[in-house]
């Protein structure tokens, strides 16, 4: 046992075998809020061959939503469940400009952002003190990108909304504070992979932007839990 199991046992004390009670399993229900910090990335290929101009911006700031799911208590102290969650974004766009072979320019402005996302994944946890969930978790991530590039002068402009498909995957940390209210707090990765859109309206016959999209989250969530158990699993057998 490395140095950082050993201290969050002495942290977390005795480790007794999950209650057949535990709130943890069943249905639970909750709202959530936290801060993105987004990347996004693209090329202009004119023709399929990858040209001078590019693009990136930093897609940072607030999430809320709905998450719900369902854990079902396994033997000595595990759990696994599916849980599922959707998010509005606020803040996260940016105003920026195209670079040419990575130089700013001021001629070409570009604007991106970030708008609902959504996710489907599977949780694995253990459960100490019947009260802490520590869980992994990962599975499919979708999100909307809002895309938009500029002429000279911001004459013109080529409006794009995306929905790019991907994966995700995180770790997290959940407590019971009262009764059947957990709070939970979560790290979670997402890569959502490319996207292409077309620009040819502004920029010429056969020129499209490939777009690249990943993030990072920490999420605060709090949820009731709709304990069951006459569908549970007891880990104490």
């Amino acid at each position: 046992m490395n140095k950082v199991s050993l201290f969050c046992l002495l942290l977390l004390g005795p480790i007794p075998v999950a209650n057949a009670d535990s709130p943890f399993a069943g249905p639970y229900l909750g709202l959530q809020g936290g801060y993105v910090n987004g990347d996004d990335d693209g090329n202009e290929y004119d023709a399929q061959v990858i040209s001078s101009y590019s693009q990136d911006s930093d897609l940072n700031g607030g999430l809320f939503g709905l998450f719900a799911g369902y854990n079902y208590l396994l033997n000595n102290n595990f759990m696994v469940g599916l849980e599922a969650d959707f998010d509005g974004r606020f803040g996260t766009d940016e105003d920026t400009f195209q670079k040419n072979f990575g130089v700013i320019d001021t001629d070409y402005p570009y604007r991106a952002e970030s708008n609902l996302a959504t996710s489907i994944r599977a949780r694995l946890g253990y459960i100490f003190n019947d009260k802490t969930l520590l869980f992994a978790t990962g599975g499919y991530a979708g999100i909307e990108i809002e895309r938009e590039w500029f002429t000279t002068g911001d004459s013109e402009s080529s409006l794009n909304t995306s929905w790019h498909n991907g994966w995700t995957a995180g770790v997290g940390l959940e407590r019971i504070i009262l009764n059947n209210i957990a709070m939970k707090v979560e790290y979670r990765y997402s890569s959502y992979g490319m996207q292409t859109a077309a620009s040819q309206i502004i920029y010429g016959t056969g020129t499209i932007e490939r777009q690249d999209y990943d993030e990072h989250t920490l999420r605060v969530g709090f949820s009731y839990l709709f304990s069951n158990p006459d569908s549970r699993h007891a880990a104490a057998g």
